[in-house]
């Protein structure tokens, strides 16, 4: 997959702890390796050779989404997937959200997010539907105040098409 970043939306947004503005860019092979050790976060057996035969088929319907810092240092990452669902119909989930950030988890979700939703609306997806882990509060947190609601065991947010 070549590199590809995409827009963030609006021009205010997080800063990494060194001043560098961050975007949200597709995880792509050249960057497998730095992304691994937030994967690993989120499982902590997850091998480097798994990591890496789950991100060999992204596409713009299955993959990382991931957080850069103005120096290239990724900063959160989260997979997501494009399905269609009776529920929900098209949908774009979200799972193993994770943010590198030692002092605030949540610093850098926001914007992933939002960045998410932004391209579930470019897929065409009706809905945006967030995992959360039990023991992710900070998640949850950031999930409400971005106006997703509980729905069963995701988090849920219906996307308006411009």
């Amino acid at each position: 997959m070549d590199e590809r970043h995409l827009p963030s939306p609006g021009s205010a947004g997080p800063h990494a702890s060194d001043g560098d503005a961050v975007h949200i860019e597709l995880l792509t092979v050249a960057r497998v390796a730095q992304a691994y050790p937030l994967a690993r976060f989120c499982n902590p057996a997850l091998t480097y050779d798994d990591w890496a035969a789950l991100c060999h088929d992204a596409s713009p319907t299955a993959g990382t989404l991931l957080v850069v810092c103005g120096r290239g240092y990724i900063r959160a990452i989260c997979r997501f997937t494009a399905q269609r669902t009776l529920q929900h119909g098209y949908a774009l989930f979200l799972d193993d959200l994770a943010s590198g950030h030692p002092l605030d988890p949540a610093r850098f979700a926001p914007l992933l997010i939002r960045q998410a939703e932004e391209h579930a609306r470019s897929l065409g997806c009706t809905t945006l539907l967030t995992r959360v882990p039990h023991e992710s509060a900070w998640l949850r947190h950031v999930l409400e105040t971005e106006g997703h609601k509980v729905a069963g065991t995701c988090f849920a947010k219906a996307i308006a098409h411009r």
